[in-house]
């Protein structure tokens, strides 16, 4: 499974699963294997509309990996989410669309809430069956479920400094009143959040900035104060030089300190580890370095790969190994696609016992015993039609409604 996202089953059946919600990817006899897919953010979401594909798109920022066969192999989770849940399993094991556990609360433009305490703090709940089952969701993007209401931001909340916005430090779709102009230039160049924070550093005179996400930098002075953004603009980020915009440089806080305990991954991504639901300060972690290893060595999680995957490999009572790759992508904090996870996983098949079990699989991966055809199915594994259409000669599995309908009501 990888991007926003699309996913490969064992046998070799592409779909898309553009849903939000923690989806069982693989449960079997030796794992339960689990994803939390959250929104894109608003610029990755304009490029899946550009590309004329479904109108919705998540990615994973949660993973958490459960060995069934081995008691000794621990509960692992690899997160790169700050609002994330350490019990990520239920005793049975998570099916399609369901939270970590009944208290998650929801973030950003996720749905379904009832009232705000279903939403993070700060947010509120966007009862659209109030305004009319079309009603757009104030600040999210995509295309809304007619029957789902969503977190969004509080309004009352939106001209506060205190207010923290879709990335730690900064207000989202908020500017400011008055900007510096140089050389008779207001807007500047810059790459990233972080490049228009360091350019306000090199001024004298800025003490704020703006961040828009086509490369667009303004900087203000201490003065300037939060207004609300022009009709029809969007995707700004705003806020003081020493609050917003410190992501590569280990995700500084206001004091200038990495946050405790999470270990700097390839292109500033924060990685956070729970082990059987412990928390584990890795920040000190190198290539190499194992998050857990067995006494004999013959199964481990092993970090690798310039610090961009996690090797977790497990010897099983046949002998055979199976090993699951997670692979970091994304440019990183405030960057396309910001951090989150691709999963490949690879499982041995030689063995008849090995492979008759393994054939009973169920989940997004599907089952792997050569045969497409079954590879959609419900939480209790009875099989589900894939419905098809006919491109550049040949049947391909839909990348719209059908696929999303799968992922979220099966």
């Amino acid at each position: 499974m990888w991007g926003d996202p699309h996913v490969l089953t064992c046998d070799g059946f592409g779909y898309d699963c553009n849903a939000q919600g923690v989806f069982t990817l693989m449960y079997n006899m030796v794992w339960n294997i689990q994803a939390r897919l959250t929104n894109v953010y608003s610029a990755e979401m304009k490029k899946v509309i550009g590309w004329n594909n479904y109108p919705t798109a998540s990615w994973a920022v949660d993973m958490a990996i459960q060995n069934k066969e081995d008691d000794e192999f621990p509960l692992m989770q690899f997160s790169f989410e700050e609002d994330h849940d350490k019990d990520a399993f239920s005793a049975e094991g998570s099916i399609a669309n369901t939270h970590w556990n009944p208290n998650h609360k929801l973030r950003w433009c996720e749905g379904d809430c009832d009232s705000d305490n279903d939403c993070l703090d700060g947010l509120k709940c966007f009862r659209r069956d109030r305004r009319g089952k079309d009603a757009d969701v104030p600040g999210c993007t995509g295309r809304p479920l007619t029957d789902m209401d969503y977190c969004i931001k509080d309004p009352d909340q939106q001209n506060s400094d205190d207010n923290v916005g879709e990335y730690t430090g900064c207000m989202y779709n908020i500017e400011y009143d008055s900007y510096i102009y140089v050389n008779g230039r207001k807007y500047h160049d810059v790459d990233s959040v972080e490049g228009c924070r360091k350019m306000c550093e090199n001024h004298s005179e800025c003490d704020k900035f703006t961040y828009h996400v086509t490369n667009k930098c303004k900087m203000a002075t201490a003065d300037a104060k939060f207004k609300d953004v022009d009709k029809g603009c969007s995707d700004l980020y705003s806020g003081d030089v020493d609050k917003c915009g410190w992501y590569e440089e280990k995700y500084k806080s206001q004091n200038g300190k990495q946050n405790q305990g999470t270990l700097t991954m390839n292109k500033g991504c924060q990685l956070s580890y729970f082990q059987d639901g412990d928390s584990k300060n890795i920040e000190d972690m190198e290539d190499g370095d194992y998050f857990w290893r067995s006494d004999d060595g013959d199964s481990y999680a092993q970090l690798g790969d310039h610090k961009d995957k996690i090797y977790i490999v497990y010897k099983m009572k046949s002998g055979h190994n199976s090993q699951i790759t997670l692979d970091r992508t994304g440019g990183g904090p405030g960057r396309d696609w910001g951090c989150h996870w691709n999963i490949y996983t690879c499982l041995p098949m030689d063995d008849e016992d090995d492979k008759e079990g393994f054939e009973t699989s169920i989940g997004l991966l599907g089952s792997p015993d050569k045969d497409k055809s079954n590879d959609w199915m419900t939480p209790e594994g009875d099989i589900v039609d894939i419905p098809t259409h006919w491109e550049d000669g040949g049947w391909h599995a839909t990348r719209g409604q059908a696929a999303y309908d799968y992922c979220t009501e099966k």
